[in-house]
């Protein structure tokens, strides 16, 4: 399938832009390395990471020249302007909430500074709720976190294989199914696989035990959100897969599995062109 490109006779910010939530207490660089990847894919990335994790960000700016970088609190602003919003690198899991989540909803509330900061079961199911035509990339705690109900069909779900089981036990009923099927899933695995209408789209082969590092998937979602901007999300589920896999086996030239997550993101967009101009 034919990757489309940035267009060049487009204006600043119609290449993309990306949201990103991600990063806790706890992870504090997969998100950054989701925002870092996607950056070299869209016109704009906007980081929203706790306050800790911004403030981190924001005094060492060497690491993230390419975004910007605002408060959870800022999030429904910015998730207007975005093409793609990325939920999930480096959030932890909780507890889930449905009754909280359905107060908040029928009375057009928002989230409290402390339940953007720390509910990760709430940031993921509002934004989905208050944003259901958006594209969304959904990885790590966003998955485990997620109510099936909430789910928009132009979504991309990036479970390895335990989150993917977990998934399918959370469709128990007709409807949550019906929803399930209906986005595009890449299951990560030794070869992944994209699922879509349950069917398998295609496998992707490649890669090397580099990739079981944490942060790999990390990278693999912003390459992803990235490419979804500007292509559906069949292509970019595919082609992300296809990249990382291409770039670890590059690398593996080099250095074997001794690579690390930054070499990995740094490596990606030159194989990304390498891979557009072959196709």
């Amino acid at each position: 399938m034919k990757l489309n490109l940035p267009q060049s006779d487009g204006h600043k910010g119609q290449n993309g832009k990306v949201l990103i939530v991600g990063g806790s207490k706890l992870f504090h660089a997969a998100s950054l390395w989701s925002a870092q990847t996607a950056a070299h894919l869209v016109d704009m990335v906007f980081y929203a990471s706790v306050k800790n994790n911004n403030k981190s960000v924001q005094e060492n700016k060497k690491k993230f020249f390419d975004g910007i970088v605002i408060e959870r609190d800022q999030i429904l602003t910015y998730a207007q302007e975005a093409d793609v919003i990325l939920i999930g690198p480096g959030l932890e899991r909780g507890q889930r909430q449905p009754e909280k989540l359905v107060e908040i909803l029928q009375t057009k509330k928002d989230l409290t500074f402390s339940e953007w900061e720390n509910n990760t079961y709430l940031i993921t199911n509002f934004l989905l709720a208050k944003f259901p035509q958006k594209k969304f990339v959904l990885d790590a705690g966003a998955l485990q976190m997620l109510d099936l109900n909430f789910l928009p069909a132009n979504c991309i779900l990036t479970p390895h294989q335990k989150e993917a089981l977990q998934l399918e036990e959370m469709a128990d009923t007709a409807d949550k199914k019906t929803k399930l099927q209906a986005v595009t899933i890449l299951r990560k695995n030794i070869v992944d696989q994209v699922w879509k209408n349950n069917k398998l789209i295609e496998e992707i082969k490649g890669g090397n035990a580099g990739l079981t590092k944490g942060g790999s998937g990390d990278a693999l979602a912003g390459l992803i959100a990235g490419l979804f901007a500007y292509n559906n999300d069949i292509t970019a589920a595919v082609w992300g897969s296809r990249v990382l896999k291409k770039t670890a086996d590059e690398l593996y030239h080099t250095v074997g599995p001794f690579f690390t997550i930054t070499e990995l993101v740094a490596k990606i967009p030159a194989v990304l062109w390498t891979q557009v101009q072959a196709q």
